[in-house]
C-alpha cells in the first residue's frame, strides 16, 4: 500500500465533511422529512412507531389501532437516532433560543416547519439534519473503493469520488433528511461488496452484500426495482467466478494497471458455492422482506398495505413512459443530467466499465434502467417541490461506477479535460442548489405568503401580471426556466434569502440586519 492510498480516503473524507457542515441547513425541509423525525423521535422516547399527525395530514395515515403511522420506510428514521441523541450536546453549543433566532426568515414562510415548542425540539431537529451528510460521505467512500478496485489508480478514484461528492446531486441532498441518500448507499454498498465478494472468495462480503440490499429494501421500498439487476450481478459473476483457476486477468486486474491482484492465490479451495452465496444473500434480504410485510400488517392490517394508498391521488402509474422519460432527460427543471452532469460521463464510461467488469456493468445497467422506468411512469414523477429529480436520485451514484472505470490512468487527454469541465459545471450547479431552501422557493413564487406580517400573491404571478404574460403553472416550475428554480433561487438570493445555517449564525453574531435571515 502506497502513502498516497492509505491518506487519501481520510483528506478526501475530512474536506468533503468541511464542505457539507459549511453549507448545511440546520432545520428540516419537506412534510416527508418530518414525518420520518417523528418516527425517530417515538422510536428513541417511547420505543414506538406510531407518530403525532401532521397538521395538513400528510405522510402518515390512520392504523388498524387508530394510531397514525408513516407511510414511509423505517430505515432512515432508525439510522437517525443516534444524531437524535445528540440534541442535548447541541444545546450546549447553540444554546437557548439561538437555533431559533438564527432560523428565522425575513418571509416567514414555513413558519410551521421551523417553529419548535422547546429549545430542545430545535437542538434534535438541527443533530437529525445533519444524518445525510454522514450517509454522503460513506457513499463517496463506496465509489471511491469502486473506482479503486477497477482500476488501481488513485487520482482517478479521488477524482470520481469528488465529482460525485461535488458534481451531483449529492451535495444538495446532504443538506436533508430525505431517504433517497440512505437507501442509494445501501444499494451501491450493497453492489461493491456482492462484487468483490466473488472476486475475493469472501462468504463474508455476500453476506454483507444481502444486509445492505435488505436494508434499501427496509428504507425505501422502490428500492427493490433496483434488485433485479443485482441478481443478474449476482448470478453472472457467480456462475462465471472460479477463484481456484484464477491466475491473472480478473474484473480487478487489468494489464499493467492494478498493482495487486484481488483473487485469492490459485491453490487455496473456494470458500464461496452457489450455495452459500445464495443463503448469505438470500438469508437477509428474506428478514428484511418479513420486517416489512410484518411491519405493514402490524400498522395497517394487511402485508400489503403500506399507507401510500390512502394519498388523495392514489397510488398509481399513470404518467405516460414518454413524458416521464424526457422530463427526466431534457426538463429545465428535473433534468438527470443538468442537475447531476458527472451522470453523462459515466454513461460514456459503461463500454469501458463492460470491458473490465462485464458481470458488474450489465448488472448496473439493469438496475439504473429500472429505477429511470419505475419513476418516469409513476404518477407524481416530477418528484413535487424539490430540487431536480430526487426519484432517481440513485442514479448519480450508480452511474459513478463506469464513471471510476473511465478514469483510469489510460484516461486519454481530452477524457481528462472533459472530466475537469464537468467537474466544475457540476461544482457551479450544487452551489446554486445549496443556497436556498426548495420549499421556500415554491412557497414564495407560487403560493399567496407573508411577508412582513403583509399577505403578498405569490412573485411569480405578480411578475406574469406585470409584464403582460400568462400566469405560471406548477407544471412551468418544471418545464420553463423562466418560471423555475433556476430564476428564482438568484431572485432570493438578491434578496438576501438563503439557506445556510453559519452564514445565517455568524451574521446574526454580529447583530447585522436585526434578523438572522437578512444580511
Amino acid at each position: 500500500m502506497t502513502l498516497s492510498r492509505a491518506l487519501a480516503p481520510p483528506l478526501l473524507l475530512a474536506a468533503l465533511a468541511v464542505v457539507y457542515l459549511i453549507t448545511a441547513g440546520g432545520h428540516l425541509y419537506s412534510p416527508d422529512e418530518e414525518v420520518m423525525y417523528r418516527v425517530t423521535d417515538s422510536l428513541a422516547r417511547r420505543g414506538r412507531i406510531d407518530v403525532p399527525p401532521m397538521e395538513l395530514g400528510f405522510g402518515s395515515a390512520a392504523g388498524r389501532d387508530g394510531r397514525q403511522y408513516a407511510q414511509y420506510g423505517l430505515g432512515n428514521s432508525v439510522a437517525a437516532i443516534p444524531l437524535y441523541h445528540l440534541g442535548p450536546m447541541v444545546l450546549r453549543l447553540l444554546p437557548g433560543d439561538t437555533l431559533a433566532q438564527v432560523l428565522a426568515t425575513g418571509t416567514i414562510v414555513n413558519a410551521r416547519r421551523y417553529a419548535q415548542p422547546t429549545p430542545l425540539d430545535y437542538a434534535r431537529r438541527f443533530a437529525v439534519a445533519h444524518t445525510n451528510v454522514l450517509v454522503t460521505l460513506l457513499q463517496v467512500w463506496v465509489i471511491y473503493l469502486f473506482a479503486l478496485a477497477l482500476t488501481a489508480h488513485v487520482p482517478g478514484a479521488v477524482m470520481t469520488a469528488l465529482m460525485y461528492g461535488l458534481a451531483t446531486q449529492a451535495w444538495p441532498h446532504a443538506k436533508t433528511f430525505f431517504s433517497e441518500p440512505l437507501a442509494t448507499l445501501s444499494l451501491t454498498g450493497g453492489a461493491y461488496l456482492l462484487w468483490t465478494g466473488f472476486v475475493r472468495d469472501s462468504v463474508t462480503r455476500l453476506w454483507f452484500a444481502g444486509v445492505l440490499f435488505g436494508w434499501a429494501v427496509i428504507t425505501r421500498l422502490d428500492s427493490v426495482v433496483a434488485l433485479p439487476g443485482m441478481a443478474l450481478l449476482f448470478y453472472a459473476k457467480g456462475l462465471s467466478s472460479n477463484p481456484e483457476e484464477a491466475t491473472g486477468e480478473s474484473d480487478v486486474q487489468l494489464g499493467q494497471e492494478t498493482a495487486e491482484a484481488d483473487v485469492p492465490p490459485a491453490d487455496l479451495p473456494s470458500r464461496v458455492t452457489l450455495l452459500s452465496a445464495h443463503i448469505a444473500v438470500g438469508l437477509p434480504l428474506l428478514l428484511a422482506a418479513a420486517v416489512v410485510l410484518g411491519l405493514n400488517v402490524l400498522k395497517f392490517g394487511s402485508p400489503f398495505s403500506t399507507g401510500y394508498e390512502d394519498q388523495s391521488e392514489g397510488f398509481q402509474f399513470s404518467t405516460p413512459l414518454r413524458e416521464g422519460l424526457l422530463g427526466y432527460l431534457i426538463s429545465p427543471g428535473r433534468s438527470l443530467l443538468l442537475h447531476s452532469p458527472p451522470v453523462a460521463l459515466g454513461l460514456i464510461g459503461f463500454p469501458v466499465l463492460l470491458r473490465r467488469a462485464p458481470a458488474l456493468a450489465a448488472g448496473l445497467l439493469v438496475s439504473i434502467i429500472g429505477i429511470f422506468v419505475f419513476h418516469a411512469k409513476w404518477q407524481n414523477w416530477s418528484g413535487g417541490w424539490d430540487w431536480g429529480p430526487r426519484h432517481v436520485f440513485a442514479l448519480s451514484a450508480l452511474s459513478a461506477v463506469p464513471l471510476g472505470a473511465l478514469l483510469s490512468a489510460r484516461a486519454s487527454a481530452l477524457t481528462r479535460v472533459a472530466a475537469v469541465v464537468v467537474f466544475f459545471v457540476g461544482i457551479g450547479v450544487q452551489l446554486l442548489a445549496i443556497s436556498q431552501n426548495p420549499i421556500e422557493f415554491y412557497e414564495v413564487f407560487y403560493r399567496p405568503h407573508v411577508e412582513e406580517g403583509q399577505t403578498v400573491p405569490p412573485a411569480y404571478y405578480t411578475v406574469a401580471r406585470l409584464e403582460g404574460v400568462p400566469e405560471p403553472t406548477g407544471e412551468d416550475s418544471v418545464w420553463t426556466v423562466r418560471w423555475s428554480a433556476w430564476d428564482g433561487y438568484p431572485r432570493l438570493w438578491n434578496q438576501g434569502v438563503h439557506d445556510l445555517f453559519w452564514l445565517r449564525w455568524w451574521r446574526w453574531r454580529r447583530g447585522s440586519g436585526g434578523e438572522a435571515g437578512v444580511p
